[in-house]
């Protein structure tokens, strides 16, 4: 009886660490609402897992809530995504693909790891409001077949350094316009004007784009805006 009560307990453990560990797929089965349990399969909520999300079947994903003390460990949208991001605060641990369409409307998005936008295939970031920022390296256009765009168009993007932009043969830029705002550390001015002269950080035609150092912040900021 006592090795029988040995062997049992490591057995639920496994079993409960494992279920608590699987990716999830999102379905959309019951509605929009990201939060649902069950729009993903397996039926589970997003903490700890790995998330993926291609196209909806019928519903995409629209995200209103707050992950702050129940992150996901993982969040990647493939090339036939549509994710909104509407208000509240979505944190994802670990590296993260976003291709497809994800588009932030307002609230807070904080990646926790490297971000990739178009990895391997067609990705686009579009902040029409709200606040994006990750922690590690954001990557935009990697890999064969990679095509990443950011569109700051509202709300404001915050980078850790300078994004590596069309590495291992992907292509990659940037748009901003609107008076919408890109911080980086440091002093990156002439970082942001080889850019601006590469095609790679672009505007609207009746815009400008500005590019300054804040010395007292110890950043760079970057703008579009339309000349009085």
């Amino acid at each position: 009886m006592y090795k029988a009560i040995r062997l049992a307990i490591p057995a639920v453990l496994i079993f409960s660490v494992g279920a608590f560990a699987a990716d999830l797929t999102w379905v959309g089965g019951k509605d929009t609402n990201f939060l649902d349990p069950n729009n993903w399969n397996p039926v589970a909520y997003t903490v700890g897992n790995v998330l993926t999300i291609g196209a909806g079947s019928p519903n995409n994903p629209i995200f209103q809530g707050d992950t702050n003390t129940s992150r996901p460990n993982g969040l990647n949208t493939t090339t036939v995504a549509n994710f909104i991001i509407r208000r509240g605060a979505l944190y994802a641990y670990g590296n993260n693909t976003l291709n497809g369409n994800v588009i932030l409307e307002g609230g807070y998005v904080n990646l926790r790891g490297d971000v990739y936008v178009g990895n391997g295939g067609a990705g686009v970031l579009t902040l029409n409001g709200g606040s994006f920022s990750y922690k590690n390296t954001l990557y935009i256009g990697r890999g064969a077949g990679g095509n990443g765009t950011i569109n700051v168009w509202g709300g404001s993007l915050w980078l850790t350094g300078t994004p590596v932009i069309s590495s291992n043969g992907g292509t990659g830029k940037i748009h901003i316009k609107n008076d919408r705002f890109i911080y980086c550390p440091g002093n990156q001015v002439t970082y942001f004007n080889n850019l601006k002269t590469a095609g790679t950080l672009t505007t609207d035609p009746d815009h400008v784009i500005i590019v300054y150092y804040n010395s007292v912040a110890n950043n760079t900021v970057v703008t579009a805006t339309r000349p009085i």
